[in-house]
């Protein structure tokens, strides 16, 4: 009962983050620019509050523009990265052994990356990357590697019956 109540709650917020990251890909180029500039210039600012230092980035609109691709490509990763751990948690859950369940977490998440992509195309001023859906694959396959990691953690410390160190 608590495996299904589990897949359930997961599978709800998988639906959620993937309509999100279809909302952020459906706004047009011109928006879409000026979300991730802002987030950009955000991480900057908080940078050099946090570390007393001036960035040269405020100074030159290429810096601007290469922090901002930064920015968009570590947001792909980082939202991939969620999918692949929520799916994966879900194979895990129902077969702990199975790498079936593992090869199909990533291909389910590499075909959404591809869905994604392929609806960019067809949105006003944005394309189709390739580049990008090889960063939501390493999103996810990183997303994937911390659970299992976490997992093999858990597992080692139920079967000591001691602390995790």
């Amino acid at each position: 009962m608590i495996r299904k109540i589990y897949t359930i709650i997961a599978a709800v917020l998988i639906l959620l983050v993937y309509i999100q990251i279809f909302q952020f890909s459906d706004a047009p180029a011109e928006i879409s620019a000026v979300q991730s500039m802002s987030v950009a210039q955000q991480i900057i600012e908080f940078a050099e509050r946090v570390f007393a230092i001036d960035l040269p980035f405020n100074d030159s609109p290429e810096q601007i523009d290469q922090a901002d691709g930064v920015v968009r490509k570590m947001a792909h990763f980082s939202e991939y990265a969620l999918l692949g751990l929520l799916t994966y948690s879900i194979a895990i859950c129902w077969d702990r052994k199975n790498k079936k369940g593992t090869a199909r977490t990533f291909l389910f998440v590499v075909i959404l990356a591809t869905l994604d992509e392929l609806h960019q195309y067809f949105v006003p001023g944005r394309y189709c990357s390739l580049r990008d859906v090889c960063i939501d694959s390493a999103g996810c396959l990183t997303g994937m590697l911390i659970l299992n990691f976490l997992y093999g953690r858990y597992s080692r410390h139920r079967l000591k019956g001691g602390r995790i160190s």
